[in-house]
């Protein structure tokens, strides 16, 4: 069974060589563990998606690694596995980036 926890760690780097969580490998989480019998795939009421953040020095610098990947996250959990499409999540993901920059919320740019 993965460990699903690799995948959901905000607090890991964006774009560092180890431990790296891209937004491609966070749009693409599965938060139903690999082997489980489809039976109580409807037992998983959700995800989450953690930020330990007593390393991090800065609001600024957490918002960095938080954003975008976020976003990829609540649509991992909005969006039924069938239907998730991630040209479509980009261009959506462009909304969302200038609402940020009206906030002044730092983010992880590609």
């Amino acid at each position: 069974m993965k460990k699903l926890f690799e995948h959901v760690h905000l607090n890991h780097p964006v774009a560092k060589e180890y431990e790296t969580i891209p937004l491609t490998k966070a749009y693409s989480f599965d938060p139903i563990p690999e082997g489980l019998d489809p039976k109580y795939d409807s037992k998983i009421p959700g995800l989450g998606c953690q930020m330990w953040s007593e390393w991090i020095p800065t609001v600024q610098k957490m918002n960095l690694q938080i954003f975008p990947r976020l976003a990829a996250y609540a649509e991992v959990g909005w969006t039924i596995k069938e239907e998730k499409d991630y040209s479509k999540f980009l261009g959506s993901l462009s909304k969302l980036e200038k609402r940020w920059d009206l906030l002044e919320i730092n983010y992880h740019k590609d």
